[in-house]
């Protein structure tokens, strides 16, 4: 006896226990007749019971017969009285709707079912080869009502088939893998079922991206939302599964490609989600999140009525930079609140409503956000602004971008509807005021840009525009040694009535290129630096034709550096000119900045002809045998021309103008020259040293053969270094 008899066997008794004739229960049928639209019998429809609950009572099928009738009377000894669903399920081909009905059983009960017509769903599920997926989960959600509904054979067959009916409708259909294929979900939305509709469907294999969150102390984030948008498409894919878990860790596929994969915390967690641009996946990758914590930024954004402005854009544009943060969400919901997390800094909120509002966007600048801040905004009646803009031929231009700039404070205004559409059209809403208008064609349609000064809008308007032809200016900025120079603007005037022509976007990239769309003409062109980078302009190019697409490079000199005249006089206490004093410039940390030193002229005067701005140290060596202190005085800034003067003092007590040890010849420096005045003194009977406590490099308190050899180790290998005496000679 196997395993299953036993399993079978024990299922009767079950059910006969429960169905048995000393059961409190009667004993009863369910019969009836299932017919179609037409009123005629449908044959071969299974017939499924559960209970009140939806629950299947795991009752065999009972299939109706050439007159549609089925009778439920399979179960030993009848039904008891009870409430039941019973559940129709005719043939895929007939083209009928599966139904599914409440029913209450006290006696014999008869419930006739009239099916309703749908539509026939089927098609065939596929890999990149072409062979059949089999059991492919079909889900189905009605765009309309937001129903998902469960047809039956809602996964493909072995071989990668599925038919189904369902009422006729617009679905968001969703092929989804459930034995842990890698494959990429499929979702396809709007998807009109109002007849018989085929759909077959490849399934791309799939690569993992996974990785880590942590946020602020490096702690986990947990329940981090990812998002995964087709750079090439701009679509964003489903990715079931794509939350971050307790320990900050997530996993989800993608088809190979190229992506911008973002990351939004919880709001109520404070930190501030981040965005991957352009990330290459060929293959499972590992991408890890260090998040930052954040401010909340939130408030309301109503009208001048208190009504809500929902689906508003709320934009956070860093002033330092020009960008607009990452800030998932960041819609007006249905109440008018809003809530962004961003990190600490200075930025312009922008509010964006929807162009059919009629209401005007804001921009509120500057904003600084240091800690969690509520701004309400009240947005007012804008004027709408239509048009159209075509080429100079009068044929429509797609895709212009329009920019509005306040007249009188030059902030940009943050349009909706900035862009044309296939007929060149466009509508957006503009504050009450004045303001200049920019528009810029897209550069492969070679037209040239507009600038529009000074409208004033205070009703509704429309504006045509004609684009002039233009040519492509361009080329490469470079320093002398043609290294690439960033954010050079190219300026172009003409040159009768000095006019500045408008070209957008005229500033070189980071590797020196720039490119600008203009008019034939004569032109004064200048290619200006920014200050910060000591750059000279280039030369102006006067009178320039431009005829036909014209290649211009430029090389931008270096400015010369500016130096400056460092002098000063050099006395004693007494105010009387010390002559050969040796003046050296050293840097703060004493290194020699200029070669060999300035000696003091008869007036005791000194002069450094050529120094660059800085600050310096100036040491101050007088000549031996004059009783005076070495002196040294440091952070002299020299920003222009400098005047330093300097008094030495007198020497106080007994070789107290000990300055450099090792010195011999009280030059100011300990070298070589010191060794070999030590050597001549000894063996040649030299020039006493004349500060006995410098020239006593090893400080033993006297000079003699022991400090030479010191000093010749000190210069040729390393030793340590020389040392002051207090003999108090």
């Amino acid at each position: 006896m196997n395993n299953r008899f036993l399993f079978q066997l024990l299922a009767i008794i079950v059910a006969l226990a429960v169905f048995s004739p000393n059961s409190a229960n009667a004993q009863f049928t369910i019969s009836g007749t299932v017919t179609n639209p037409s009123a005629m019998a449908v044959p071969n429809v299974d017939v499924l019971l559960f209970d009140s609950n939806g629950n299947s009572l795991g009752i065999p099928a009972t299939l109706t017969d050439g007159a549609g009738f089925y009778i439920i009377d399979n179960i030993p000894f009848g039904l008891p009285a009870a409430d039941y669903e019973v559940r129709f399920d005719p043939p895929t081909l007939t083209g009928l709707l599966y139904t599914q009905v409440p029913i209450t059983v006290s006696g014999n009960t008869t419930l006739d079912i009239p099916l309703a017509a749908g539509s026939i769903l089927s098609g065939f599920v596929r890999d990149t080869l072409g062979v059949g997926i089999p059991d492919i989960d079909l889900n189905f959600r009605d765009e309309n009502t937001g129903d998902n509904l469960t047809p039956p054979g809602d996964n493909t067959d072995g071989t990668g088939f599925y038919s189904v009916v369902i009422p006729p409708a617009f679905y968001r259909l969703t092929y989804r893998p459930v034995n842990g294929e890698q494959l990429i979900i499929v979702e396809l939305r709007d998807v009109s079922v109002l007849t018989n509709t085929t759909i077959d469907v490849t399934m791309l294999g799939a690569v993992i991206i996974s990785g880590n969150v942590l946020g602020p102390g490096s702690v986990p984030v947990f329940d981090a939302d990812f998002d995964a948008v087709d750079v090439i498409t701009g679509i964003k894919l489903v990715t079931p599964g794509d939350n971050t878990d307790v320990n900050g860790d997530f996993a989800f596929l993608v088809p190979p490609g190229t992506y911008d994969i973002n990351v939004a915390p919880l709001l109520a967690d404070k930190i501030v989600p981040e965005l991957r641009q352009s990330v290459i996946v060929n293959s499972d990758i590992t991408l890890n999140f260090l998040l930052q914590a954040g401010v909340l930024l939130t408030g309301t954004a109503k009208d001048q009525f208190s009504s809500p402005v929902v689906g508003a854009d709320i934009d956070i544009v860093d002033i330092a930079t020009g960008l607009t943060l990452f800030t998932p969400s960041d819609k007006v919901d249905a109440s008018g609140i809003y809530q962004v997390i961003v990190p600490v800094g200075l930025y312009n909120l922008d509010v964006q409503p929807a162009v059919l509002t009629g209401l005007a966007p804001v921009r509120l600048t500057p904003i600084q956000l240091n800690i969690d801040t509520t701004i309400n905004i009240v947005l007012a009646n804008g004027v709408t602004v239509t048009g159209t803009i075509q080429s100079f031929s009068g044929a429509p231009v797609n895709n212009v971008d329009l920019d509005a700039k306040d007249a009188t404070t030059n902030i940009s205004v943050p349009l909706v509807g900035d862009h044309t559409d296939a007929f060149g059209a466009f509508t957006t809403v503009l504050p009450v005021g004045a303001f200049s208008i920019e528009i810029e064609p897209p550069a492969s349609r070679k037209l040239a840009a507009v600038l529009l000064s000074g409208l004033t809008f205070g009703l509704d308007t429309t504006l045509a525009i004609s684009l002039d032809s233009a040519l492509l200016l361009s080329g490469t900025v470079t320093d002398s040694n043609l290294a690439p120079l960033a954010n050079i603007r190219l300026t172009a005037k003409d040159p009768l009535s000095g006019d500045t022509v408008f070209l957008p976007g005229n500033k070189t990239n980071a590797l020196g290129q720039y490119s600008a769309l203009i008019v034939p003409a004569t032109y004064d062109l200048l290619f200006r630096p920014d200050s910060s980078l000591s750059l000279t302009d280039s030369s102006v190019l006067l009178a320039t034709p431009l005829v036909n697409d014209t290649t211009i490079n430029i090389i931008l000199g270096q400015l010369p550096t500016p130096t400056f005249t460092l002098t000063g006089n050099v006395v004693d206490q007494v105010v009387t000119p010390v002559v050969n004093v040796s003046v050296r410039v050293l840097g703060l940390g004493g290194a020699p900045l200029i070669a060999g030193p300035i000696t003091t002229d008869g007036a005791g005067f000194y002069s450094f002809p050529a120094i660059n701005s800085g600050t310096y140290a100036l040491s101050f060596v007088p000549p031996g045998g004059l009783d005076l202190q070495d002196s040294t005085i440091t952070s002299v800034a020299v920003t222009s021309n400098t005047v330093q003067n300097m008094v030495l003092e007198p020497c106080i007590g007994p070789c107290s103008c000990c300055l450099v040890a090792g010195d011999y010849d009280h030059s100011g420096t300990f070298n070589i020259a010191d060794v070999t005045a030590g050597i001549a003194r000894i063996f040649s009977s030299g020039p006493a040293p004349v500060c006995t406590d410098e020239a006593d490099s090893n400080g033993n308190n006297s000079f003699n053969i022991g400090d030479v050899t010191y000093g010749i180790a000190r210069i040729f290998s390393g030793g340590a270094a020389p040392v002051c005496g207090t003999t108090g000679s």
